[in-house]
């Protein structure tokens, strides 16, 4: 049986390793970071940055950190930051670059539209689900997953969530999403698959 558990904080460090490696070939990453030779260390800045961000919300399938999982409800305020927030944002910059930056802002902008254009009530969002490599195919999205839905529907709430990996598709219709969108990100090859289950 697979339990999952809150990460600790100090686990963010080695949790920001297993990012990186999980998300090295993802085609979203690969459009933020086209350079092969640099794109770990990016990756493994970013998500230290990112997993202090929504460390309340990082749960983990045990303390060998096998795989990730963050969930996030649509009325939380992704805007609410702390000046120690914005000290490390100004930091994440530097370290990854500027135009980096730059992308993740025009996708970020262009995912807000579309969850306006096909969503219309609150849903509940699987914003990350990450394994590390080593441990793939064993179960862990399963265990990651699964209590999750199981209390949403229960709750009679909607999971949502969006891959730009086109092989997920048929991994997450697996857990029951439905497909609701498949919308390209302009002057890119990136795109966004959006699914639901009710």
């Amino acid at each position: 049986m697979i339990y999952v558990v809150k990460v600790n904080i100090e686990d963010i460090k080695k949790a920001s390793l297993i990012f990186a490696n999980a998300m090295f070939k993802d085609p979203l990453h690969a459009y933020f970071f086209p350079n092969e030779d640099s794109r770990h260390i990016k990756l493994t800045r970013l998500y230290k940055f990112k997993l202090k961000m929504d460390f309340n919300g990082l749960y983990a399938t045990s303390d060998l950190l096998e795989g990730f999982v963050i969930w996030k409800d649509s009325e939380d305020n992704p805007f609410r930051v702390n000046i120690f927030d914005l000290f490390r944002g100004i930091f994440m910059i530097v370290s990854i670059g500027i135009n980096p930056v730059i992308k993740m802002i025009k996708y970020q902008k262009w995912i807000t539209r579309l969850h306006k254009l096909y969503l219309k009530e609150r849903f509940c969002c699987l914003d990350i689900l990450v394994i590390d490599p080593s441990f793939q195919g064993r179960g862990f999205s399963s265990a990651l997953i699964k209590p999750k839905l199981l209390n949403l529907s229960l709750n009679n709430k909607i999971a949502f969530l969006e891959t730009q990996n086109k092989h997920n598709v048929k991994v997450y219709e697996h857990f029951g999403f439905k497909l609701i969108y498949q919308e390209r990100l302009s002057n890119t090859e990136i795109i966004s698959y959006g699914m639901i289950k009710i």
